[in-house]
């Protein structure tokens, strides 16, 4: 029983779109730009509201050149704000 819930706890945990998002600031981080942005897609696949993980896909598919996309991704980002305003307490994990 508790083997099974601890797979549980660990399988809900992996698909998290908070763990793949900072997954992709990871490998960003290690110059892997093309894997960071599949991991802010499978992010926002999951939450679509997470607009932080939009603006570092747009960050990255610029660094790649892909403007289209870096354009697409903060268009969302400015839209998944909804209004609200950027609280830079959370730009830590971010920036650091």
């Amino acid at each position: 029983m508790r083997k099974t819930l601890i797979g549980h706890s660990i399988s809900s945990i992996a698909d998290s779109s908070k763990i793949l998002t900072y997954m992709g600031l990871i490998y960003a981080t290690l110059g892997e730009h093309e894997t960071a942005v599949e991991k802010f897609i499978e992010a926002t696949g999951l939450d679509n509201y997470l607009a932080v993980t939009y603006f570092q896909g747009g960050v990255f598919n610029f660094l790649l050149a892909r403007y289209d996309l870096a354009y697409k991704n903060f268009d969302e980002a400015l839209l998944y704000l909804r209004g609200n305003p950027v609280s830079y307490v959370f730009l830590c994990p971010i920036l650091f």
